[in-house]
């Protein structure tokens, strides 16, 4: 896994209709914190927050690319990682210990 040094966000809208889709409350977050996996034209991509992981599939059409530089690392939420040659069990492993400065 490599973090990116971008910022990834996934159109309000398609991240809203999942979550309608699956019957979920609350609050949720259009920030891609690792792509899992990338074909032609989508990404498989883990949304995070500070509790939970939330995954699904994007159009490319629908990601946007907010920040390309000044990324530090350590600076979870804004550098995007690179896990599309890793476990998804490893990229969880990466998400707990990100967040395990903010919970």
């Amino acid at each position: 896994m490599k973090h990116l040094g971008v910022e990834i966000e996934v159109k309000d809208w398609i991240v809203k209709k999942k979550f309608e889709e699956l019957g979920k409350r609350g609050g949720y977050t259009t920030q891609v914190f690792a792509i899992l996996r990338e074909t032609e034209k989508a990404m498989y991509v883990m949304l995070a927050t500070t509790t939970s992981t939330f995954c699904l599939w994007v159009p490319k059409s629908q990601i946007l690319v907010t920040r390309e530089q000044d990324i530090k690392a350590g600076e979870p939420f804004h550098n995007v990682i690179d896990a599309t040659a890793s476990p998804y069990e490893e990229v969880l492993e990466a998400y707990k210990r990100e967040m395990s400065n903010f919970i």
